[in-house]
């Protein structure tokens, strides 16, 4: 994905060389063509400038940086403390305010997990698990306080003692079975 940086000049009658107002700019950089990812919504409107590493807009403007977020507040008006301005048709670089919709980060994860947009790594799949699912049940299945202790098979399994414990207890890899 690239990222563009484009700069407007602006000459207002005074002579002074200013950036015009973030409206003015955020018009500038509309792609109003932009493809239909979901036929209900219409056509997305593609952000044609600067974008950040996940792909969405960026502009900067009193409270902000992101252009889906100027984007509706230039149309709906205030964005509420906490809240987020989520997208319909899961395209960053959209800022149509008819794709967008005030949200939770809660609910921002919560859609993103049942569209297929997050993909959670758990047990061995994670980079830094440093367990696999056969140790996990050695560890239960070996786990006495008295012949093998947390602190033992702790250092024997490279993890804390209070892992150790979770694990026995369930609270860690309940899906594993000793």
């Amino acid at each position: 994905m690239q990222t563009h940086s484009i700069t407007v000049p602006f000459v207002p009658p005074s002579g002074n060389r200013k950036y015009p107002p973030p409206a003015e700019r955020f018009e500038l950089m509309v792609d109003r063509n932009g493809p239909v990812v979901v036929r209900e919504l219409g056509p997305c409107w593609i952000w044609k400038g600067r974008r950040n590493h996940n792909g969405y807009g960026q502009i900067k403007y009193p409270g902000g940086t992101l252009a889906h977020r100027l984007s509706w507040v230039l149309r709906f008006g205030r964005i509420p403390a906490g809240a987020r301005v989520l997208h319909w048709c899961d395209n960053p670089p959209c800022i149509n305010p008819g794709h967008l919709h005030l949200g939770t980060q809660l609910q921002n994860v919560h859609e993103s997990m049942e569209r297929g947009r997050r993909h959670v790594c758990r047990r061995e799949e994670h980079g830094r698990a440093k367990l696999t699912e056969v140790e996990v049940a050695e560890i239960r299945a070996a786990y006495s306080p008295s012949a093998a202790p947390s602190r033992f098979l702790a250092r024997k399994y490279g993890v804390t003692k209070t892992t150790i414990l979770r694990i026995v207890k369930g609270v860690l890899w309940p899906q594993v079975t000793a």
